[in-house]
């Protein structure tokens, strides 16, 4: 296969983020790429590009299907108070985040979510407040990043 080093290195990248086996990723990148093979047109994309898009799309949609997340933002989660919340599907790093993010609701100064403008302007200091947190009972950025990926995909509108 000519592009070996870039699906493994594709596949690499999701292993880390995710937690995910890597060989099921390589399994996954794999079929991705021959199918991106059938599909490629010289004249459009350089072949790394179009190769890294397919792959990065797969992998993207196998890692939701496992239930284990793709994440930008922590505080796009909703939680009503109204409601049950669940915690099945989430990972034990994604299930302490919620209790730590719950009992420190008050010191993370989370204001009211119905406001969208409000959520967007206060999310990335909300994340950055309880990454502080986790950080400072000894989490490394890794399992920071794993269990916020985890709540995004589960619970993103």
């Amino acid at each position: 296969m000519e592009n070996q080093k870039l699906i493994a290195h594709i596949a690499w990248l999701f292993a880390k983020k995710s937690g995910l086996e890597i060989k099921d990723l390589m399994q996954e990148a794999e079929i991705a790429y021959f199918e991106a093979m059938r599909t490629y047109d010289k004249d459009k994309a350089r072949i790394s590009t179009y190769v890294w898009n397919c792959i990065s799309n797969r992998l993207t949609s196998y890692w939701k299907e496992m239930s284990v997340p793709v994440a930008e933002d922590i505080t796009e989660v909703e939680v009503e108070t109204t409601t049950e919340f669940s915690m099945d599907g989430l990972i034990p790093e994604a299930q302490e985040i919620v209790s730590i993010l719950l009992s420190k609701a008050d010191e993370l100064d989370i204001p009211d979510w119905e406001q969208k403008r409000i959520r967007k302007t206060y999310q990335k200091k909300v994340r950055t407040k309880l990454a502080g947190i986790l950080s400072a009972m000894g989490w490394s950025k890794e399992k920071i990043m794993i269990g916020f990926n985890n709540l995004q995909v589960l619970y993103s509108n």
